[in-house]
């Protein structure tokens, strides 16, 4: 399949190509800090079981 791209239509994907970019370094962003908090969630539940299992513990709350 063949697509035909006019003059302006390239322009118009050619401004939007920093605009994406921009949106994934923020995802990006955002993952990095919620991946953060999960880990700092994990290691708080993980210190009040004074390494016994945690799913266990996670299960009895």
């Amino acid at each position: 399949m063949i697509i035909y791209l006019s003059i302006n239509q390239i322009c118009t994907y050619a401004r939007l190509i920093p605009i994406a970019h921009c949106i994934v370094e923020m995802l990006n962003d955002e993952i990095i800090e919620a991946t953060n908090e999960l880990i700092e969630v994990v290691m708080a539940v993980y210190s009040q079981t004074d390494g016994r299992d945690v799913t266990k513990r996670v299960e009895t709350i």
